[in-house]
């Protein structure tokens, strides 16, 4: 009988810096010995759990409106184009930790509820 080969797990075999602050570090550190993890496990799930819940959590809605005031519908887009870039100065701002992460999530919210609120006034328009 021919014994079959175990799977090949990966090897991690790349290293990636990054830059953080001694107190980051050792915040990390902390959260990783009481996960009861390595640091760099814990960054990794961290980081990569994070990317899969924002992919998750993103809804692609399309309206499409027929009859709704050309004016409104300019107007509606002008709001949106200024919601994202609202949102783009956030996530910048998040990155370069000018916020709180809950400071980041709050106002994110906020404009995803402002944005739903177009749209569901161009689609009343639209009917």
């Amino acid at each position: 009988m021919i014994p079959t080969p175990k799977p090949t797990k990966a090897q991690r075999d790349v290293i990636v810096k990054i830059r953080m602050t001694e107190a980051e570090k050792t915040q990390l550190k902390e959260v990783a010995k009481r996960e009861r993890t390595t640091l760099a496990r814990l960054i990794r799930e961290a980081v990569l759990q994070e990317a899969k819940d924002r992919h998750k959590n993103v809804t692609y809605k399309q309206v499409i409106v027929h009859a709704a005031d050309p004016a409104l519908v300019r107007e509606v887009a002008r709001i949106g184009n200024n919601i994202n870039q609202i949102a783009r100065t956030l996530n910048t701002l998040n990155k370069n930790g000018a916020l709180t992460r809950s400071e980041v999530l709050e106002s994110l919210i906020t404009l995803k509820t402002i944005s739903d609120h177009l749209q569901n006034l161009v689609a009343q328009h639209a009917e």
